[in-house]
This record gives structure tokens, C-alpha cells and sequence, in this order.
């Protein structure tokens, strides 16, 4: 698969990251297994798919970081992901009862979103112990799929990716 990589250093203490490349998320083994699993919690049955495809995966980012002082770093980080085929859960009822999770195949799907991320030293405590540093990251995320309409009509439109989070937050001391 492609990848292509490059960074130019602005100045001493800048620098721009760009990345591209391509990647696929195959099917795992309970996805595509054609037999019924049920939970001995009650839940719904798991039952896969072995028409799934594998999802090609287009990567695009832009990052741009400075450097205050050693150990610290500021950044600001851009990204887009394209999807082909990328694999969903649907759930189902079927005609014995109950209800029944399966995987299928989405037409496309997009991520996109920005990336914030801050660290900063906070020096030594005591003689001979190991400076700490303080760290902040901020996600914020936007994904669509498109599905068939065929098969989904107007209940596939407008849906984001499942289990995707529209931001994530860490902090960190080391």
C-alpha cells in the first residue's frame, strides 16, 4: 500500500508534519462466520457475514508543531479518512424473534477533524529525581457513512460511524 511522508522544518523551534497513505481493515473471523452465536447474558445473537469486503482506507493529515522548550511541545493537527466498504453493525429482528446483530458493508464513509496538543515542562522536584512534564490533548471529530438506499432508505441517511466519539480529551502527568 502507499505512503508518503514529508516534513519542513519552518524554523529552529517549527516544524509541518504532512502524511498520506493508504491502509484496509479486513473482516475478523466472528464477522464473517456464518453461524449464530447467543450470549449466555440474554443479549442479542451475533451471527456474521462471509459476503463482507475488506475496507480501503485513504489518509490524509497536516501537522504543525512547536517547540518552546526541550520537552514541550504545542501542535495543531488536521485529518480526513475516506472509507470504501467500510464494515458496520446492523441489528435486526428476525422471523424466529428476538433480535440478531449481523455485519455488512456501508457504501463509503468520512472522518474529519482537528487535533489539539499541548506539553509542558515542569521542571525538576528535588535533586536527582526526573523532571515532570503536564500534557493536554483535545480531539474533535465528524464522520458520515453512507449506506444503501436501497436496502436502508431514509433510516441510513445522515448516521456517523458507529461508536465514533465527536471529541476526545486526555490529560496527562509524567
Amino acid at each position: 500500500l502507499w505512503s508518503a511522508n514529508a516534513t519542513v522544518t519552518i524554523n529552529p523551534s517549527s516544524q509541518l508534519r504532512l502524511g498520506a497513505f493508504s491502509s484496509v481493515a479486513r473482516p475478523d473471523p466472528r464477522e464473517l462466520s456464518a453461524d449464530n452465536y447467543t450470549p449466555v447474558g440474554g443479549e442479542c445473537s451475533l451471527q456474521g457475514n462471509p459476503d463482507l469486503q475488506p475496507t480501503n482506507i485513504v489518509n490524509l493529515d497536516a501537522r504543525y508543531e512547536i517547540y518552546p522548550g526541550s520537552g514541550e511541545v504545542v501542535a495543531v493537527s488536521g485529518f480526513y479518512k475516506k472509507f470504501d466498504q467500510p464494515i458496520l453493525e446492523v441489528l435486526d429482528a428476525p422471523a424466529f424473534g428476538g433480535c440478531r446483530v449481523s455485519y455488512t458493508n456501508a457504501e463509503s464513509a468520512t472522518n474529519f477533524g482537528a487535533e489539539f496538543e499541548a506539553r509542558k515542562s515542569l521542571g525538576f522536584i528535588g535533586s536527582g529525581m526526573a523532571g515532570f512534564t503536564a500534557g493536554l490533548n483535545l480531539l474533535l471529530v465528524q464522520s458520515s457513512v453512507s449506506l444503501d438506499s436501497v436496502i436502508f432508505g431514509q433510516a441510513g441517511q445522515g448516521l456517523s460511524l458507529q461508536g465514533q466519539s465527536p471529541y476526545l480529551i486526555n490529560f496527562n502527568l509524567n
